[in-house]
């Protein structure tokens, strides 16, 4: 999960984007105040009401809600990819794959009048995107479900995820899970644990550290142990493991990459795995 800055809404750009549509042209004025009613809950978004009711085909429909909603279909590549750019190489939302879709945070089939509004639109992986979250808002206890990378602040601010290492066996068990602090920061704590959950992100984050960063990780010390003859001292694990944060520096504290390198860190049991020569490659 990863915090964004958006691209700020431009009013010629929109209007340059809508200018041949006679119907929006026409309701302009409420349209733009919808951007206002937008701005005043970004960090809320959830508590937005539907305005634009949509018909559910647009196809040869004349309809105010279909102009809008079809705007994002006409809209031009290099609207688009200035706010692909933002996302860079990397998922907002899982931080795990590339980005190929743009979503719309709020589903332009519920509110199209934010179809080419650059704050609702975000550069995320298409497994997030198409079969995670889709044009889903709230659950159904009427709670946001997902992190919005472009407001929810408190993700730079306030450490939700952590990396549960298990020590049982000969080879470790990773867990990755949003810590309870629902009494102390209850919003804040239910959008983290509901995006945990409907992205599978327990699941997703763990197979990444079992099959790659973990994996690489420990056969490059027991190989280099089998190699060299010499002896692999904790000290020298740890430090490797520094070297690792600081390339993290720059990132939220809830970056799952830098919890797992974290936790690995703090785990002497784990380590004397690898030091013992106790993990079979």
């Amino acid at each position: 999960m990863r915090k964004l800055v958006p691209k700020n809404y431009n009013e010629k750009e929109f209007d340059s984007l809508t200018n041949e549509k006679s119907r929006i042209k026409d309701d302009i004025v409420n349209i733009k105040k919808r951007f206002q009613d937008f701005e005043a809950n970004k960090c809320k978004l959830e508590n937005l009401k539907e305005q634009y009711i949509k018909p559910k085909k647009c196809k040869d429909v004349d309809d105010l809600a279909c102009d809008l909603y079809k705007l994002y279909d006409s809209a031009n590549d290099k609207f688009k990819e200035e706010i692909q750019k933002i996302s860079g190489d990397i998922c907002p939302y899982c931080g795990i794959d590339r980005p190929s879709h743009l979503d719309h945070f709020i589903p332009r089939s519920k509110f199209p009048e934010f179809s080419i509004y650059s704050p609702n639109l975000i550069y995320v992986c298409s497994i997030c995107n198409s079969k995670y979250k889709g044009e889903k808002i709230l659950n159904s206890k009427g709670e946001r479900i997902f992190f919005n990378p472009y407001f929810d602040n408190f993700i730079e601010t306030i450490q939700f995820l952590k990396c549960r290492i298990i020590v049982n066996d000969i080879y470790p068990k990773f867990e990755f899970y949003i810590e309870d602090l629902s009494k102390t920061n209850s919003y804040e704590y239910t959008i983290m644990k509901n995006h945990f959950e409907a992205m599978n992100l327990k699941i997703n984050y763990m197979n990444q550290i079992v099959n790659q960063k973990f994996k690489k990780f420990k056969n490059r010390y027991v190989n280099l142990k089998e190699r060299t003859y010499y002896e692999i001292s904790l000290e020298q694990i740890k430090n490797y493991i520094e070297e690792t944060l600081r390339e993290y520096q720059e990132e939220n504290i809830n970056n799952w990459e830098k919890v797992f390198w974290q936790s690995l860190k703090e785990s002497d049991d784990c380590l004397n795995l690898i030091v013992n020569k106790v993990i079979p490659i």
